[in-house]
């Protein structure tokens, strides 16, 4: 069990109806999982959350995420290459510096999700930064089996 649900609930009153918010993006959001992951390992790169980049970057390449793609997701934005990741990474920076999607970067991405993933991907990087900000104060450490994925991907990139 990841040390984040034990984390929190030493607040059991703010554990529960986290978890159940939670599971709403994460695993049963609405959108694809790549994607999904993509957003989180972007909040937890510009929060500079280890844990949380840590975590999700194991789940991302448990799903397929390829480690290019996993390394884009780190990149300033002019830097990667597949123009809907770069739409994604742009979208979730301009939440997380001033909590507002531009209108030329909302449309593009309107093309390909639904009203329902818009929403969902706003509050999917809201929610991201939010524990961020948990782990970040607690000072929790990763898991060691999940140090290990982190040490075998850096590995595979030089």
């Amino acid at each position: 069990m990841p040390r984040v649900f034990s984390l929190i609930h030493r607040n059991p009153r703010l554990f529960w109806g986290w978890l159940c918010f939670a599971s709403r993006l994460m695993p049963w959001g609405r959108l694809p999982a790549p994607v999904r992951e993509k957003i989180i390992l972007r909040v937890a790169w510009n929060c500079r959350s280890r844990y949380e980049w840590a975590q999700h970057l194991e789940i991302a390449l448990r799903i397929g995420v390829r480690d290019d793609e996993i390394v884009a997701t780190t990149l300033f934005e002019d830097s990667i290459e597949v123009e809907h990741d770069r739409l994604l990474m742009r979208a979730c920076d301009q939440l997380l510096q001033c909590k507002l999607i531009d209108e030329t970067t909302w449309e593009a991405l309107s093309r390909s999700y639904s009203d329902k993933e818009m929403i969902e991907l706003v509050m999917l990087t809201g929610h991201y930064e939010m524990i961020a900000g948990v782990l970040i104060n607690s000072g929790i450490e990763v898991e060691p089996a999940i140090e290990d994925v982190i040490q075998a991907f850096f590995r595979r990139l030089s």
